[in-house]
């Protein structure tokens, strides 16, 4: 059972990554995420939520990550296919696409805040007077 869902959600996740990847190649969509590193703590979570559905074409250009918006919800629907039946109801693809939104944006904040936490730990381990 365990491993049926560690590969149903890898096989899930390459196709929505491979979709996404070639759609924002042809679309000059970035998939990364890249770091504010600088402001309040809100209104850094509120940038790695927005960028979560947005992207930045150039340096300051943002648009709606259409790519993304596209793969997400439908590699989840792909994944039906090799899914048992007790799980392809409407509440469950919801769910799905909800939660690997929510993955988005946790990883967002893990990658807007990380490098920040990092250095405070390494720097206080390096200095014991700190």
């Amino acid at each position: 059972g365990y491993g049926k869902r560690v590969a149903s959600g890898f096989a899930t996740s390459l196709v929505s990554d491979t979709m996404e990847a070639s759609l924002g190649s042809i679309w000059g969509e970035d998939p990364r995420y890249h770091r504010r590193g600088e402001g309040s703590a809100g209104s850094r979570i509120k940038y790695a939520v927005k960028m979560a559905f947005m992207t930045e074409k150039t340096p300051g250009v943002y648009s709606p990550a259409y790519a993304r918006l596209i793969a997400i919800p439908t590699s989840r629907l792909i994944s039906n296919s090799w899914r048992e039946p007790s799980d392809l109801t409407a509440r469950a693809n919801v769910e799905r696409i909800s939660f690997a939104f929510a993955k988005e944006i946790g990883a967002n904040v893990f990658s807007e805040f990380w490098p920040d936490i990092w250095r405070k730990v390494h720097h206080s381990s390096s200095h014991p007077d700190n």
